[in-house]
């Protein structure tokens, strides 16, 4: 009696996994190539899992395990399952390299999540980095894959942990959400059989994921024992809801900055389109600088050198708007310059046509 009000407990504490498909090695199989290991583990850890053929169209159960999908959905089974995140399931997806001619089904249903994984696997050394940015990135100590397929991310999707090495990092395992549900999908599943299971803390990725996946559930009455679990899934919560309001403020926060970067932008090249207008007038000015007495071809070359360096502004603006624009300002000095020196000798050649006029009456 012992023995099995403890086994219901366990279940009852965390909820039911449906795995789709059969793996065809069995969850309960030791064939070194099923998932044995795996399944026990997450018994252990209080899920239940039943595997099937066939997605059913309104799932009983609190997560759904895809390693693949050999068929189509069809449009009902499609809208059912979305559904049924939507109000809060869980999907953990792990996939197979090794059914690349799979990919496109796959990602039919993960658009809507913003994942999609690509169909090329990756090669070569790298490093595998965790995001900590994100709940699960900071649950998992340890993380390494067998050549997964990489994944390209759009909103809401955040990326969990990724490889690569010199700054190219490409994301391999990434969440996101729907609803009041969650998805987490990652690259590979080889690492997760029973050969690779204890090894370099793959574990830890299905527990975090399983946990992440199942925050939420509707548990019933309480014990002292599953009261605190459910205690440590509502922090869980609350700590993933602060971590998405510090991202949100981190992105309004780039938006402003870079919102007042491009009014600077702006400001400058209006500016600099302003100086540049100066400059016109002035070559018009520059014309009828022989009845002022002063040296025309000067006056030239001085604007020449104005408008090469304006367009040797315009030629740097785009790395610099600052220093374009402390140019350009530069331009607008000399220009000014000549101007109020035009504008002084047309007072005194007015002056002096009056005086003229006057003496010959």
């Amino acid at each position: 009696n012992w023995v099995l009000k403890r086994r219901h407990r366990r279940v009852a504490k965390m909820g039911r996994v449906l795995v789709y498909p059969s793996t065809g090695f069995g969850l309960s199989s030791k064939d070194d190539d099923g998932y044995y290991r795996m399944a026990w583990d997450l018994y252990t850890q209080g899920f239940n899992l039943k595997d099937t053929d066939e997605l059913p169209e309104a799932p009983n159960t609190d997560v759904i395990m895809i390693f693949n999908l050999p068929t189509g959905l069809a449009d009902d089974q499609r809208k059912s399952l979305l559904e049924f995140i939507r109000e809060g399931g869980g999907l953990l997806v792990l996939f197979d390299r090794s059914r690349k001619q799979n990919v496109d089904r796959l990602n039919d249903l993960l658009e809507e999540f913003g994942i999609r994984f690509n169909k090329t696997a990756i090669r070569g050394s790298g490093d595998y980095e965790m995001d900590k940015a994100h709940p699960l990135g900071k649950e998992i100590s340890r993380f390494s894959l067998s050549r997964p397929l990489t994944i390209e991310l759009e909103r809401p999707a955040m990326e969990v942990a990724s490889w690569g090495q010199f700054g190219g990092f490409k994301c391999v395992m990434a969440a996101s959400k729907l609803g009041q549900g969650r998805v987490v999908a990652i690259g590979d599943d080889w690492p997760f059989r029973n050969h690779d299971y204890w090894k370099n803390g793959h574990y830890e990725v299905i527990r975090a994921s399983m946990n992440w996946l199942s925050v939420g559930f509707n548990l019933g009455p309480l014990g002292r024992e599953e009261g605190m679990a459910s205690l440590r899934h509502q922090l869980m919560i609350l700590r993933d809801e602060v971590e998405e309001m510090k991202r949100e403020n981190k992105k309004l926060t780039n938006k402003i900055q870079a919102l007042n970067g491009e009014k600077l932008r702006i400001d400058a090249l209006r500016r600099i389109v302003q100086i540049e207008a100066d400059v016109k007038k002035a070559e018009t000015g520059v014309t009828k600088l022989g009845r002022y007495n002063m040296d025309a071809d000067l006056a030239q070359a001085v604007l020449e050198a104005c408008r090469s360096r304006i367009t040797e502004t315009y030629d740097i603006f785009d790395h610099n708007p600052r220093v374009a624009q402390g140019q350009a300002e530069a331009v607008s000095a000399i220009v000014d310059s000549l101007m109020e020196v035009i504008s002084r000798r047309r007072v005194q050649v007015a002056a002096k046509d009056e005086e003229v006029e006057q003496e010959w009456g």
